[in-house]
């Protein structure tokens, strides 16, 4: 454009003078402004949701995003007074098509009626997967021993459900269940910088770090440094030349290492130099752990404390197949501090102070479940009493024959063969594969939230389809265990539940596409190609198969509640966000009763027969 320079040398130094000088001079009235804001801000929405994430999770202003707009009031406002369109005037330039588009939105009169049969088959759809999942869950739980010989507490992500579902079948005596994988410990773990380890909804209450910092030796912090940098997506690889070649032919290969292991350094609860957690904190938190995991008094002599994580190779949306309530990270260390605190004598006591006894022969164990392969590593391993490691051998075995029926089960929707001997030599290669574009399915077609005792899904194929989070109505008088589930396990679930919705029907707005095209962008996330906008939502890879069909099935989350209508209802008053996702119908809500087995749907109106 001529003229570029001088023009843009007069501009307004100062962010809010920019937008109100670019605004009078494009003659854009009041009434028009916010749908003006809104057309230039969309048009770069991965970028502008990026600018915009941190200042809303502080409760500031509108940070860089204000930035963003001013830039793009100033381009539209360069092309009208320095690119004019011949013969027109600024009011006709406004005014004129752009692509053959006639101007306007199309009147919701237009569309709202192919909205309704659309909507119309969607509750048809839903209300069959509703109908088919209650039918199984209604039969009376049956009655569980008295008191387990091992309890297994997994994250209640749907992909525990299958190792759940197995582990039982092999071993009656063995009772699960499933606890949010943060385990209630909201701490920021600074092993590689700080890393929060626990629900977006959530603040980290402590911070901790490793005894002894990981080693970095010679370039290998420069060269992640610049790996990481905004513009190192494009010359990263030809900055290093050769020299990194034979790195980029192993992983190519899957042939490298196992990707860097988190959580597994050594750690101290003891407060020091701002780090660790205060002794009154810690029984807090080992209260807070038994009350609303469901262990209650029934604890068994071994209680393995489960959290889970994926290992990918070049992957720059693992987070997205790590552990959600974790932060997008391995479940790994929360596992950890919480079987610490619930084993420390002096935890233990100011429990008992507080009338929760935890039996002197049980024992705490951390582990984590590895997503790819479905294997269990155990962490503290030495620690496990001699009169213990019985039940600890029996746990590891049936633990490994689970993972084993778990991945014939999932092998044939990854390609692989359900049979093949070396299957399991086959999924770790696979999360060492740098050119492996879908290391696993994740969360793909999650479709329920079950809240309710584990004897109400115990010995159901549930298909990994379901978020299970233990809740006995009978040990909840309060309706605090069911007021914590839904305003934070379950809002979580459902915004899970609609990432994986928005990116399977729309794929180019609210996807991020196809894998295989993708540039990394620092730490920020990804554009198409070599340019364009940052990038939202899943992949094509993490929602259609191979074949271009659609693996995930468009669902909203069906969330099933064992507990009085009236408990419920108690919670909708005192959490208006919950109240608003159920009846603006983001999410289905059931009440089962718990005596009656009748089932009522919630809806705007109110309670509703199913």
């Amino acid at each position: 454009m001529p003229n570029w320079k001088s023009w843009a040398n007069r501009l307004p130094r100062f962010t809010a003078d920019a937008i109100e000088a670019m605004l009078l001079r494009l003659e854009i009235n009041e009434n028009d402004r916010q749908a003006y804001f809104y057309r230039l801000l969309g048009g770069l929405f991965g970028w502008a949701s990026y600018l915009r994430r941190e200042p809303w999770s502080e409760g500031t202003g509108p940070g860089a995003v204000a930035e963003l707009l001013a830039i793009r009031l100033c381009c539209d406002a360069a092309i009208a007074e320095l690119a004019p369109m011949p013969n027109k005037s600024l009011q006709e330039m406004k005014s004129t098509p752009v692509s053959g588009h006639t101007g306007g939105l199309p009147l919701p009169s237009n569309t709202v009626e192919d909205e309704r049969v659309l909507l119309a088959f969607q509750d048809a759809l839903e209300d069959g997967f509703a109908r088919r999942l209650l039918k199984r869950l209604l039969p009376s739980p049956a009655p569980i021993a008295s008191r387990p010989t091992v309890q297994a507490i997994f994250c209640i992500d749907v992909r525990s459900e299958p190792m759940r579902f197995h582990l039982e079948s092999l071993d009656p005596t063995i009772e699960t269940l499933g606890f949010a994988g943060f385990f209630g410990v909201a701490v920021d773990w600074d092993a590689n910088g700080n890393s929060a380890r626990c629900p977006v909804l959530l603040r980290p209450g402590h911070r901790l770090r490793p005894h002894h910092e990981p080693a970095t030796l010679g370039l290998q912090p420069l060269a992640k440094h610049l790996q990481a940098a905004p513009a190192a997506s494009f010359s990263f690889v030809e900055m290093l030349g050769l020299g990194y070649a034979m790195g980029l032919l192993r992983d190519l290969l899957g042939l490298g290492p196992a990707p860097d292991e988190d959580g597994r350094e050594p750690f101290d609860l003891q407060r020091n130099e701002g780090y660790g957690i205060a002794p009154a904190v810690r029984v807090d938190l080992a209260a807070g752990i038994l009350k609303n995991t469901g262990l209650g008094s029934r604890l068994a002599r071994l209680v393995l404390l489960c959290g889970h994580e994926s290992s990918s190779a070049n992957n720059p949306h693992a987070a997205g197949l790590n552990c959600g309530a974790c932060g997008g990270h391995s479940g790994a260390i929360n596992a950890r501090i919480a079987a610490a605190l619930l084993n420390d004598a002096d935890v233990r006591a100011g429990l008992a102070a507080r009338g929760m006894i935890v039996p002197q022969d049980t024992h705490f164990l951390a582990g984590v479940h590895e997503t790819v392969t479905d294997e269990v590593l155990y962490f503290d391993k030495n620690r496990v009493p001699a009169s213990h490691l019985a039940e600890f051998h029996t746990l590891q075995q049936r633990l490994v024959e689970a993972g084993a029926r778990v991945r014939r089960d999932r092998a044939p929707s990854l390609g692989l063969r359900s049979d093949d001997p070396s299957l399991l030599t086959a999924l770790r290669r696979r999360s060492r594969d740098a050119s492996e574009v879908r290391p696993e399915w994740a969360l793909a077609r999650n479709a329920a939230f079950i809240a309710a005792r584990r004897s109400r899904t115990r010995g159901i194929r549930l298909e990994g389809r379901s978020f299970l989070h233990e809740y006995d109505p009978y040990a909840d008088s309060d309706g605090s265990v069911l007021n914590l589930i839904l305003s934070a396990p379950m809002v979580v679930a459902s915004w899970i539940n609609w990432q994986y919705f928005a990116s399977t029907v729309d794929n180019k707005t609210f996807g991020c596409g196809n894998k295989a095209l993708h540039n990394r962008i620092g730490d920020i996330g990804v554009v198409l190609g070599n340019g364009g906008d940052l990038r939202t939502g899943l992949s094509l890879q993490s929602v259609h198969d191979r074949n271009g069909h659609w693996y995930h099935e468009p669902l909203r989350l069906q969330v099933i509640v064992e507990a009085p209508r009236e408990r419920i209802d108690t919670v909708l008053k005192s959490q208006p966000t919950v109240r608003d996702l159920i009846e603006n119908g983001w999410v289905r809500l059931f009440a089962l009763d718990p005596d009656s087995n009748d089932v009522m749907r919630r809806t705007a109106l109110g309670w509703e027969e199913v």
